[in-house]
Formats: structure tokens, sequence, C-alpha cells
């Protein structure tokens, strides 16, 4: 999902976009707006976030994309986009979206009203 999505904030097509599992954070910052990915499945709680200035990436102006983020939901903006992602089979996915806010909303239905192949 991270992958696709740093394809369309139009990153360099050669910068890696891997979960950032032992770092934590891994800055994009060549596309049209910055791309920050979390994975937070090293934390126990949203405490190590503050070492991290999350309040910092979640108030800029860049896409903030966070795996595991039910393990900080205390440290959540209030308005967000929650995308939930099962897989079905090897090659099949299902995509659930729960907005927060106005903002949020406003994305949800754009990605649910376009056709994906």
């Amino acid at each position: 999902f991270t992958q696709g999505l740093a394809i369309g904030l139009d990153l360099l097509p050669d910068e890696p976009v891997n979960s950032p599992t032992f770092m934590l954070i891994a800055e994009h910052l060549d596309g049209r707006v910055p791309l920050y990915h979390f994975d937070v499945y090293r934390l126990s709680d949203s405490g190590g976030l503050y070492d991290l200035a999350f309040d910092e990436y979640i108030d800029g102006d860049g896409v903030v994309v966070i795996e595991w983020a039910d393990k900080i939901m205390d440290a959540l903006p209030e308005n967000r986009l929650e995308i939930l992602i099962c897989a079905l089979s090897e090659d099949a996915r299902r995509f659930s979206f729960t907005a927060f806010g106005t903002r949020a909303t406003e994305i949800a239905k754009a990605l649910i009203s376009s056709e994906v192949q």
C-alpha cells in the first residue's frame, strides 16, 4: 500500500519504500509532498514517539503512514484516515476505510469512488 501511495506522490522510482521496522521511521522527501512512514511494531506504547518528534510529523505538511497504529491509539490525531488491509488470498486484499474528520472523509470518498485494477 505504501509503495503505491509513494508512486501517487511522485516519489522517485529508484527510492525504496520499505517498512522501517528497525528504524521506526523512514522519510521520503522527493515527492510532491513528503511521505513519513512509521512502523511502531517494536514500541510497547506511545511514550517512545516523543523522542522521535512524532507530533511534528503529524502536524507537518506531509503524508504520514503508520503501521501497527493500534499500538499507539492514544497518540493518534483526532483527524485521520484509518485503513485496514485484510488478506483474502495470496494476491487479493480487502481495504476498509474509517474516516475521522472532514478531510479524512473527503479522502476516503475519493478513494472509494475511484476504480482500482
